[in-house]
């Protein structure tokens, strides 16, 4: 049997005789005495079948909050147990109904989410910002595949202060990106150079050595390097490169042979391939013909600056 409802009426006994509606009227106020601040419980399947408007009943076999809105009809408000499956939905949630003020702190955690509980449709737009995102809340591990893709981001979604070192490397670049007859334009290179304006160069010996400070030390990711000579000579000059202190023209002629001892411009274009990824040093090394011989690089002849420029660029495919 249910416990009695606030606002039953219902007197145990028939009015005694002479009392007609007095009796009913002292029973109201002692129920309504008795049962303020009272709502009342049972099973579900007891709750009174024809409830009056505003009242209100919990059952406690299933958890559901009853509210009697018109007479005659119990109307399932919420559960008692809050976290009950299913309980609370999008449905019942008013927009606006959750926000971050009314969350606490570890309140959502992964363990609460079912999978496809959060998909895009259901995030508004600027809902997920970076302050809203501690570190580390977004690894390799949370994305799927294909979840990021460029019509997913916006120009300037991705700049250099938001990649750490190495976060874009050649394994993660597709190989259609940069093929054999493509543009350098729209790969991703790195260029060193070294530079001389102000400054003439001479060389007296036929035992190859390096070119002044024409050096370059820089570190690899494995990909196709190509190295670059540009200057101006006089005398019996011979060019080549060294990787790593050997050199990679012939051990007699190097890259450029000189022509007699004609000045003019000297222009090396070399490509490296197999160059394993890591720390390396390229150098620009020169010789004469003979001890007798003397061969000179201007940046400064005949009132005209010349500048001598050496160059290293690592294409990563």
């Amino acid at each position: 049997m249910t416990t009695p409802l606030r606002g039953y009426n219902e007197p145990a006994v028939n009015a005694p005789p002479g009392w007609g509606s007095d009796w009913n009227d002292n029973w109201d106020a002692i129920d309504d005495d008795l049962g303020r601040g009272y709502t009342p419980s049972g099973l579900d399947a007891d709750k009174p079948a024809n409830p009056q408007a505003g009242w209100t009943y919990i059952a406690t076999d299933t958890g559901i909050i009853y509210r009697c809105l018109t007479d005659g009809v119990w109307t399932a408000e919420l559960s008692a147990d809050m976290y009950g499956a299913g309980v609370l939905t999008t449905a019942k949630l008013a927009n606006g109904a959750v926000t971050a003020s009314k969350v606490q702190s570890g309140a959502i955690s992964t363990a609460k989410i079912a999978a496809g509980a959060v998909t895009t449709a259901k995030l508004a737009d600027g809902a997920i910002t970076a302050v809203k995102l501690a570190d580390n809340a977004v690894t390799a591990a949370k994305i799927a595949a294909g979840a990021v893709t460029t019509a997913k981001l916006t120009d300037g979604a991705v700049g250099t202060a938001a990649l750490a070192d190495d976060a874009v490397t050649k394994t993660k670049i597709p190989a259609a990106w940069a093929t054999s007859g493509q543009d350098i334009e729209g790969t991703i290179a790195r260029l060193h150079m070294a530079e001389v304006r102000d400054q003439n160069f001479v060389v007296h010996t036929a035992l190859w050595g390096r070119i002044g400070d024409f050096v370059i030390t820089t570190s690899t990711y494995g990909g196709r390097v190509f190295l670059g000579w540009q200057a101006y000579k006089r005398g019996i000059t011979f060019f080549d490169f060294a990787i790593d202190g050997t050199r990679v023209g012939d051990s007699t002629d190097g890259l450029a042979i000189p022509f007699f001892n004609a000045p003019g411009m000297v222009n090396i274009f070399y490509p490296v391939s197999g160059l394993a990824a890591g720390t390396h040093t390229f150098e620009v090394m020169w010789r004469t013909g003979t001890s007798s011989d003397y061969g000179y690089v201007d940046t400064y002849y005949t009132g005209k600056q010349i500048p001598a420029v050496f160059w290293v660029l690592e294409v990563r495919r």
